[in-house]
């Protein structure tokens, strides 16, 4: 692997202790970053040197919760009167959409969304994958995806009994299969967790099969939690104070276990994640889009959980989950208090933590030893940076910058703005062929 030395007019490394040069250099080798600072300090020894004038480097983003499966739903038509519950958005909508999915479908849909997120900066996805019709080896199949576009991926199969027994225990085997491949072959692109849908969908033999699942496998539970009120309804009326103190009953509430939405946990429920070291990820726009409601952050991140930032698969760009995320919490309480940066520091802090407990190297910081995932952005600055105001060019110029480059464990995968491993046109087109032909099945 060729070592690269980027120069870019500005480099930045968020996170708890930001740091930026200007102008700035990074040097990679052997998928790691080697050396970090002003050009004069980081020499060239024999690299391949990159003029990235005019632009700034960054870390690559983490998109700590989506649904790959669901890109080539984007768009697609309504099937009968709009949903009057979270439930009948499940039922009428995603349950009978991951239904029609099937290995071709998967594979499309999972290069489709990854190069979407690299266009967006995002280098690493943490993806919840369901195809109760094509279980077994929809994982791998994924997987080849994000080798083949050259994204970093951790995966988990949606465990859950609402299609029978038979393809809860292939979930089961499927997520233990993949955990397997993982291990053994240490890929740096490739992690593994466990799948599971969402407790009100799980009875207690599939609570106690997951928790043994994640006992064998030595991978942490990665599933929904309280997005609707359907979950704590349901603990409820089993004699549970909440939903994750059932979770949590079951074992299932431990280090690096990673629960989506959290929108109906109380002051208990926040506590408990954060004595446990369990991540929340925080979902702004499909929460909103659902009319479901929002985690609480500021009392999550006050209780001491750490708390990170998903898309829920409404789309590759974890900087538009930034952008809602300080404002709906703004908007909705009126708290002004609220901290401006704090969607910078659930994608900066949060979901670098969670990606230092997947992979290693971890990714998200531009530092000796980290991931070679590096971003080139054309941002040229019209007011000084420096390590205070960086949220604030992050939020406001960043994100909405247009991404030149991109490399992953050192390699690159988009240059000038294009793939480079893969005929970025022939994807989409494939994508599109699927979409129609699903849409067809989906509406008949």
């Amino acid at each position: 692997m060729k070592a690269i030395r980027l120069i870019g007019d500005t480099v930045i490394s968020p996170g708890g202790e930001t740091r930026v040069f200007r102008p700035g250099a990074v040097l990679a080798e052997g998928g790691r970053i080697v050396r970090v600072g002003p050009p004069e300090d980081v020499p060239e020894n024999g690299a391949e040197t990159i003029d990235a004038s005019g632009c700034a480097v960054l870390p690559g983003l983490t998109i700590a919760h989506t649904h790959l499966y669901s890109v080539l739903a984007r768009g697609m038509p309504a099937a009968g009167a709009p949903p009057d519950s979270f439930r009948r958005i499940l039922e009428r909508v995603w349950w009978r959409w991951d239904k029609l999915l099937d290995a071709p479908s998967i594979a499309a849909s999972a290069r489709a969304g990854l190069l979407e997120a690299l266009h967006h900066g995002v280098t690493c996805v943490v993806d919840h994958h369901a195809s109760p019709s094509a279980v077994e080896g929809s994982l791998d199949v994924i997987a080849g995806a994000a080798l083949e576009v050259g994204a970093r991926v951790a995966l988990a199969y949606e465990v859950s009994d609402r299609d029978g027994e038979e393809t809860r225990d292939t979930g089961l085997r499927e997520n233990l299969a993949f955990a397997s491949r993982a291990g053994r072959e240490r890929s740096p692109l490739l992690a593994a967790m466990i799948g599971a849908h969402a407790s009100f969908t799980l009875g207690d033999r599939t609570l106690d099969l997951l928790r043994d699942a994640t006992e064998r496998s030595g991978r942490p539970i990665h599933m929904h939690l309280d997005e609707g009120p359907e979950d704590g309804e349901a603990a409820r009326a089993a004699g549970d104070r909440s939903t994750l103190a059932r979770l949590d009953r079951f074992g299932l509430v431990r280090p690096g276990a990673l629960f989506a939405h959290g929108v109906h946990l109380d002051g208990e429920d926040r506590e408990l994640l954060a004595r446990r070291n369990a991540f929340l990820v925080h979902n702004p726009l499909s929460n909103g889009g659902n009319a479901v409601g929002r985690a609480d952050v500021p009392a999550l991140l006050a209780a001491g959980a750490t708390v990170c930032l998903g898309t829920d698969g409404m789309s590759g760009d974890l900087a538009g989950e930034a952008a809602a995320a300080g404002s709906v919490h703004r908007m909705t309480t009126g708290d002004r208090s609220i901290p401006f940066d704090l969607a910078y520091r659930l994608a900066w802090e949060g979901n670098v933590r969670l990606a230092a407990s997947l992979f290693d190297p971890a990714p998200g910081r531009l530092e000796p030893g980290a991931a070679a995932d590096m971003v080139v952005i054309r941002y040229d600055p019209p007011t000084p940076i420096t390590p205070e105001n960086a949220a604030a060019h992050w939020l406001l110029g960043i994100c909405h910058a247009p991404v030149e480059a991109v490399f992953v464990a050192g390699e690159r995968v988009i240059e000038k703005g294009r793939a480079v491993r893969v005929d970025e046109a022939a994807v989409l087109a494939e994508a599109r062929d699927h979409a129609r032909t699903l849409w067809k099945r989906f509406t008949a």
